[in-house]
């Protein structure tokens, strides 16, 4: 396991190396596979700081006990691994009406995983505030406020919790799925969520329920049926 490792290590351009000398190898493994070697995440390789943020993401999410490949696929389709504000943001900016990001409302979503400061950050505002576990906190209040909730259940209410939209969240879901089987293809899935413990309420890795397992009479399917998954009992690695 550790000789894969150092092998696709070895395969990393020089200038992302020192980014992520500082967080586990699970997390490198992992990033290194959705930027690398996984299509549907290739068009982050050309900006500069991805491969840090996506580590920075999913160490984060491995030492709150909450599935880092789920955190990682939201922190993709929200930033594309950048920490940056929101198109709103950058529009009230470049109309002058605010001079720094620091100056931004706390409506305005920020950071990697964009998340609104108001909500989400201790004091409501952005400065000072890690955005990265604001992203994850909000991760965690989804499952917390949604017993039994299944992974597309996360994705459809991450930007609109009190809305869900299953259009996003399936297309999130599929992007999930893809980087799931490529990660199970290297043999690398199960350790990557060896650290993720089954722990009531957390938001874990696979589930015990098995995929496309039948739902209650009369309850709706989500569209993709891999989503109806429980996000918490991680199967411990083999």
């Amino acid at each position: 396991m550790q000789t894969i490792f150092w092998v696709l290590w070895s395969l990393v351009s020089p200038e992302y190396r020192g980014a992520v000398t500082a967080v586990t190898a699970r997390s490198a493994i992992l990033c290194h596979t959705a930027i690398y070697a996984h299509p549907s995440m290739s068009d982050t390789r050309r900006i500069p700081d991805a491969m840090a943020v996506c580590a920075e993401v999913a160490n984060k999410a491995i030492q709150v006990d909450i599935d880092p490949v789920l955190a990682v696929t939201i922190a993709y389709h929200e930033s594309r691994f950048r920490d940056i504000p929101s198109w709103k943001g950058k529009t009230l900016l470049a109309q002058g009406k605010f001079k720094q990001r620091k100056d931004l409302p706390g409506w305005v979503e920020q950071g990697p995983m964009q998340v609104k400061p108001k909500w989400h950050c201790p004091k409501g505002v952005y400065p000072g505030c890690d955005m990265v576990a604001a992203g994850l906190r909000h991760i965690q209040r989804i499952v917390q406020d949604n017993p039994g909730i299944g992974y597309t259940g996360v994705f459809a209410r991450y930007k609109t919790p009190m809305r869900p939209d299953y259009v996003y969240g399936g297309r999130v879901y599929s992007r999930f799925r893809q980087l799931e089987t490529r990660l199970a293809a290297l043999k690398q899935l199960d350790w990557i969520r060896q650290r993720v413990r089954s722990q009531e309420g957390g938001v874990c890795g696979r589930s015990k329920q098995a995929r496309g397992t039948s739902t209650r009479a009369g309850s709706r399917r989500p569209r993709h049926s891999g989503g109806s998954r429980r996000v918490y009992e991680v199967h411990p690695p083999e």
